[in-house]
């Protein structure tokens, strides 16, 4: 993988009708020649095609560009001399800015500007050769800016990263996200991201996230629909910490934006194929080209085949698969130089052979435990454990779809711009909870959950180059949610007594109404000092219908079963509420130095209000309203590069003190352990962030980023004992205990990585080997707030490598990886399980890369 394979191409709108195409480092300017091939076609197109082979960003107004046509450039020469070929007898001329893209503007005085222009020369001035890293922009502030200059904390995976750490889904990026971690339920619906130990720790349908996941500028109603194939992705935008001013609600912990990319402006064709040890595979393509000249199409799909990796030894079957495929459609249309329409789709499915959780331990010592393990051979639990002997099978089916139409008008610099979204998102999930050969309680519980959300953003976005620059607009979003389960149980061979099935179908219908209000804007005092100020206003209606009743096979069963299995029958219940809430933010930006800004931040950011909804649960706790969650956050960073961008650095510290903290807890249930929702009193988030890019020599890239955290409760005195002291009867008569000063769940005291990768240039058929590593470490990691000491994995380390043969020009790579050389064993995570199915027991979520493999991916672009 040559670098310029390590930046993505990208464009977007520019004082009404920009194009931006983004390429790696500016070593072509007027050094070492380049090799060049660009067709003869309209100079919009040709100066897309410039930037990328050369490597550099270029930003053009397309106004000037239109109508215009350039001529061929082949052979190997610098960027000044294209842009030279390109611009010929255009009346337009070209600058090099001291630490930003290169500028096409209109000719002053002159035909063509043969040479780069300072910022603020009247003459052109030489510029050296540099071999320094690209410029990333982002829409953290829903304008495009330059990442350095934004005063928030953020982390920008490209596309060709993603190809790097061979990351299949979103997921899968958490080891190159210091900051980031996955809250693994077992299935995408309970499954969630956490940022700097904050997430929803929570299966309850009617709780939110508190990481916002966006596509496209989408939000997502929950964590578990942005865990995507991760197939012709732009780039992957992280934003740490609350980012509730311009993001909404549930972004108070940070935001995970996804984009994806634009049609292209000349035909193009990619396809990729993978395939990993243990029957794991992947194939895709991408099909892009203009229709006309203001109308273009961009087509992807892709299909996994994944025999999974989780042995059960009662049928021989390998658990925890998946097969699954997604396609996705972009239509893109510039009727007008100040208007652009955007219209995506997409549609995906996939349906897994889980999940399989494994037995991580039982007791033997307590009643039951001794036939638990016996049934569990010969299988024996263990934390390294990779097998299982189950009865049941288990399956999860998800299909998501949506549809985004997105209108960006510009009038006299001003844009303005309409995002109108619809999502549906169905899973149904039939997991085995009762681990072993034979499940003496027939216990199955099948669940199904319906999403559809709908959505609608409108904004104002001024100038860029006044002394007030801001963002204006409103929100509107509506979900509605419907879960089903039905819990079903036979205790005949447990009782001794023909009681025959009983079934105990629960219906959840929970919505969520909401709009807001919100601004943020910048005054520029000096061309070296700045000052942000942000509100957004939010109003939320959560409500929500509950119904359950009892189907028992037999009379028999029905007198027996409410004696032997008390569980509590809701016929029906009801309740709704409404909060408002107002979140402001401030930021003072001082560029130090020409390359170097730090900044001070506050912010504030809200989650809303939620319902504690799982099935089978006590009336008491349905009724009760979880109270909004608000934190405030304080943030001191720095952002600079240095040696001409061959190194950048950034560097921040944060303290975020949360009030109301919503969070899952094990509570005792009528039959065993269940979980809630509930407000913690306080908590707070302190630690210190490093990213870091390189370019030490011409062919070595490195990165790392690392992240030392504390994340604790201040105040929880109403704390919930954990899973054994419950089954122990070790907890207080009230049920509770003090968690004051106890660790929050998901959160490594430190994680970091470091990544590399050497170009060796090859003496045939101009092709290079690029030899890559990446290692990752964090600390041990707690999975519940109730401190439980069984619920702890490790601290541990990763190391992955690859060999990639890449033809100079990227139209084709093969690339040879090892995942996890070292086959360092872990899990995802630990849940209590605990009497009477397996008493003192705990079931771990495997991971598939947590042993040692191999895989090849095969890649070819064709233009």
């Amino acid at each position: 993988m040559t670098r310029k394979s390590r930046i993505a191409i990208r464009s977007f709108m520019l004082a009404g009708c920009a194009s931006l195409a983004l390429g790696g480092a500016a070593f072509a300017q007027n050094g070492r020649p380049v090799h060049f091939e660009i067709p003869a076609e309209d100079l919009g197109d040709a100066l897309n095609q410039a930037a990328q082979q050369g490597q550099q960003e270029i930003v053009f107004d397309a106004a000037l560009a239109r109508g215009k046509h350039a001529p061929a450039v082949r052979g190997d020469m610098t960027l000044s001399q294209v842009l030279d070929a390109l611009l010929k007898d255009t009346g337009l001329t070209y600058r090099f800015a001291a630490t930003g893209p290169i500028v096409i503007e209109a000719a002053k005085g002159k035909a063509n500007g043969t040479e780069p222009v300072a910022p603020g020369s009247a003459t052109p001035q030489p510029t050296e050769s540099s071999d320094g890293l690209a410029q990333i922009v982002v829409t953290a502030r829903k304008r495009s800016e330059n990442v350095e200059k934004v005063s928030v904390a953020i982390s920008v995976v490209n596309s060709d990263q993603i190809e790097r750490t061979h990351s299949v889904t979103s997921a899968d990026l958490v080891s190159i996200l210091p900051s980031v971690e996955v809250q693994n339920g077992g299935s995408a619906a309970n499954s969630s991201f956490v940022i700097r130990g904050i997430g929803t720790f929570s299966f309850s349908v009617g709780a939110e996230p508190s990481v916002s996941t966006m596509v496209d500028g989408v939000v997502l109603a929950r964590s578990g629909m942005a865990f995507m194939d991760l197939v012709d992705i732009d780039h992957v935008e992280v934003l740490r910490g609350p980012q509730g001013t311009l993001f909404g609600k549930n972004a108070s912990a940070g935001l995970i934006q996804i984009i994806t990319r634009d049609p292209s402006s000349t035909p193009t064709m990619d396809f990729m194929a993978s395939a990993i040890q243990m029957g794991e595979y992947h194939a895709g393509f991408t099909v892009s080209a203009p229709v006309t000249d203001t109308f273009g199409l961009r087509l992807t799909g892709s299909v996994t085949n994944d025999e999974g990796f989780t042995r059960n030894v009662f049928n021989g079957d390998w658990e925890n698969g998946r097969r699954g495929y997604l396609f996705r459609g972009v239509a893109k249309w510039e009727p007008t130089s100040d208007l652009t329409i955007r219209l995506r789709s997409d549609i995906s499915s996939n349906n897994s052979s889980g999940p399989v959780l494994a037995l991580r331990s039982v007791d033997a010592n307590l009643p039951g435990g001794a036939a638990q393990l016996a049934n569990q051979l010969p299988v024996v639990p263990s934390p390294d454990g990779n097998e299982v002997n189950n009865s049941q099978n288990s399956l999860t089916r998800d299909r998501a779809r949506g549809h985004s139409l997105q209108i960006d008008w510009s009038h006299s610099d001003y844009l303005v711009t309409s995002i109108t979204a619809f999502r549906e998102w169905d899973e149904y999930e039939s997991a085995d909870d009762f681990p072993g050969a034979v499940n003496f309680y027939q216990i199955s519980q099948p669940e199904d959950t319906n999403l559809h959300q709908w959505s609608e953003e409108l904004r104002l976005t001024s100038p860029a180059d006044q002394f007030l620059t801001y963002v204006v607009g409103g929100f509107f979003y509506d979900e509605k949610n419907r879960f089903a389960s039905s819990t079903n149980e036979d205790l005949s061979s447990v009782v001794g007594l023909p009681l025959g099935l009983v079934q105990y179908p629960s219906t959840i219908h929970f919505e969520d109404q909401n709009y807001a209000a919100f601004g943020e804007a910048t005054a520029h005092f000096t061309n070296y000092l700045r000052l942000v100020g942000g509100a957004r206003y939010t109003h939320d209606r959560v409500s929500y219908d509950y119904t359950q009743r009892a189907i028992y096979a037999t009379p028999f069963g029905a007198e027996i079963y409410p004696a032997v299995s008390p569980v509590p029958i809701v016929p029906f219940l009801s309740n709704s509420a409404s909060k408002g809430h107002a979140s402001f933010k401030s930021a003072l930006e001082w560029d130090v130095l020409p390359t170097a800004m730090a900044y001070f931040s506050f912010a504030q950011g809200y989650k809303g209000p939620a319902y504690s909804l799982e099935a089978e649960t006590q009336p008491e706790i349905l009724n009760r309203l979880i109270q909004p969650e608000t934190s405030n956050a304080y943030e001191l960073g720095l952002k600079s590069s240095w040696f001409e961008r061959r190194l950048i650095l950034n560097l921040d510290g944060f303290y975020t003190r949360y009030q109301n903290f919503q969070a899952q807890t094990v509570i005792p249930g009528p039959v065993a352990l269940a979980y809630a929702l509930q407000n913690v009193a306080k908590a707070h988030t302190a630690g210190v962030e490093l990213d870091i890019m390189a370019r030490p020599a011409s062919r070595l890239d490195v990165s790392a980023g690392a992240a030392l955290m504390q994340a604790k409760f201040d105040s929880y005195p109403n704390g919930p004992c954990d899973a054994p002291q419950i089954e122990l009867g070790e907890c207080s008569p009230s049920g509770v205990k003090n968690l004051s000063g106890g660790q929050l769940p998901f959160t490594p005291t430190f994680k970091g990585y470091i990544a590399a990768d050497y170009t060796i240039p090859l003496g045939w058929e101009r092709h290079s080997l690029v030899l890559g590593a990446n290692y990752h470490y964090q600390t041990k990691v707690l999975f519940d707030v109730s401190q439980d000491p069984g619920e702890i994995q490790t601290g541990y380390g990763i190391l992955d490598l690859s060999g990639t043969l890449v033809e100079i020009n990227k139209k084709y790579s093969i690339d040879f990886f090892v995942k996890n050389v070292l086959g360092q064993h872990f899990v995802d995570e630990i849940f209590p399980i605990g009497s009477p199915v397996a008493p003192g027991g705990y079931l771990q979520i495997l991971d598939k890369y947590a042993e040692r493999r191999f895989g090849v991916a095969l890649r070819y672009h064709f233009e």
